[in-house]
């Protein structure tokens, strides 16, 4: 299956480096609102562009893709997302749900305890 432009991995790695989109874009040479359409998923960059980016961000052309998997879901081409994908897929339901709400918590939050709280709280509920 032919690998798809990871938009959201885009807009993490510039905000890593506490870039906004308009100093992202003079890099690359593109306008600031292509690279916008590109961030919120209304159109896909060229080939070319998203090499621009890579070598930017300090990142692998690679790692700005994901492949499709024939079931609908999502492959990264990142060992580390690749390997939590994987280990995710062979936990129960329960655990899965658990490791979810977890896991949003900690992406909402940016904090462990208040995260255990939200996904023990969801698991009660649940």
């Amino acid at each position: 299956m032919k690998p798809t432009f990871d938009r959201i991995r885009l807009r993490e790695l510039r905000r890593e480096k506490g870039w906004k989109q308009i100093e992202l874009a003079e890099k690359v040479g593109c306008s600031n609102d292509h690279l916008s359409r590109i961030e919120n998923g209304g159109t896909r960059p060229s080939r070319k562009l998203a090499t621009r980016m890579a070598e930017a961000l300090g990142v692998d052309v690679g790692s700005l893709y994901v492949t499709p998997e024939p079931e609908g879901m999502l492959r990264t081409e990142n060992g580390d997302e690749a390997e939590l994908l994987d280990a995710y897929r062979r936990l129960s339901e329960q655990y899965a749900d658990y490791v979810l709400a977890l896991t949003l918590g900690l992406a909402k939050n940016a904090n462990l305890n208040a995260a255990s709280a939200a996904a023990e709280g969801y698991m009660t509920v649940r």
